[in-house]
C-alpha cells in the first residue's frame, strides 16, 4: 500500500426512519495514526463504520477505503482490513489456534502461511500457551484478546474497532502499549467509543502523539 490515506469520508450522511444518525462527516486517516470516533449511545459510530467497511449503504456521501471507492468495491476493500466486533463471534467449538487458522482461510491465506503466524498472535494476545485451548475455557477477557489476534491474521493496512472494551468483563485490562507498537509499525487503527457505563479511559489517551479523534464528528440533535 502507498501512502495514501487508508480512509476518506466525505460529506457522509445516513438516516433511519427519517432521523438524521450520520450527518455530513469528513475524516481523513493519516498513514500510522490511530483515529478515534467518540460519542454516546445512538450517535452513529457504528452506523458509521458500518458504512466505511460497505455493511451499509450510506444515503450519499464519498468513502474511499484503501484506495477503492466503497460500497462499489467494499468487498475487495474488506480483504486488507481487519475488524473487531463489538461483541466476540468466536467458534465455540474450536480451540483459539483454530479460530485463527479458520479465519485466516476466508481471506483466501493457505495453512502454510497462516499457521507461523499463530504463535505470534497469541502472544501479543497475552495468550502464549493457549493454542490448544477450546473457547468454552477462556475467560471473557481471553476471549476478546483472541478477537483482537484474529483481526490480525491478514496482516491489515486498517484495523477497525467497534467499541473494543464494551463486551470485556468488568476488570478487563487491555496491553495498550501494544497498540502503540502497531501504530508505530505504521498500521492504522480507527475504533469508536462510548461515554456510557462502567468509567473508561479514552481510547486517545495512550496512543500519545500518534492519535487524534474527530472533533468534525456531528450526530444529527
Amino acid at each position: 500500500m502507498t501512502l495514501q490515506s487508508p480512509l476518506i469520508v466525505s460529506a457522509l450522511q445516513k438516516s433511519y426512519a427519517g432521523k438524521r444518525v450520520v450527518d455530513g462527516l469528513n475524516l481523513e486517516l493519516v498513514r500510522g495514526e490511530c483515529f478515534g470516533l467518540l460519542g454516546p449511545n445512538g450517535a452513529g459510530k457504528t452506523t458509521t463504520l458500518r458504512c466505511c467497511l460497505g455493511l451499509t449503504t450510506p444515503d450519499s456521501g464519498a468513502i474511499t477505503l484503501v484506495g477503492l471507492p466503497v460500497p462499489a468495491q467494499a468487498r475487495e476493500a474488506r480483504a486488507s482490513i481487519g475488524v473487531v466486533p463489538q461483541f466476540d463471534n468466536l467458534d465455540p467449538d474450536f480451540t483459539a489456534a483454530e479460530n485463527l487458522l479458520v479465519y485466516g482461510r476466508y481471506f483466501g491465506l493457505s495453512d502454510a502461511d497462516i499457521r507461523p503466524k499463530i504463535p505470534e498472535l497469541l502472544e501479543f494476545a497475552g495468550l502464549a500457551g493457549k493454542e490448544n485451548a477450546n473457547i468454552r475455557t477462556l475467560s471473557g477477557g481471553m476471549k476478546r484478546r483472541l478477537t483482537l489476534a484474529r483481526a490480525l491474521v491478514n496482516d491489515p493496512d486498517l484495523l477497525v474497532l467497534d467499541e473494543p472494551t464494551t463486551a470485556a468483563p468488568a476488570g478487563t485490562t487491555f496491553d495498550l502499549g501494544a497498540f502503540e507498537a502497531l501504530v508505530e509499525s505504521g498500521q492504522n487503527h480507527i475504533a469508536d467509543h462510548s461515554f456510557h457505563g462502567r468509567s473508561r479511559a479514552p481510547l486517545s489517551a495512550p496512543c500519545h502523539n500518534g492519535c487524534r479523534t474527530d472533533d468534525d464528528y456531528r450526530p444529527a440533535a
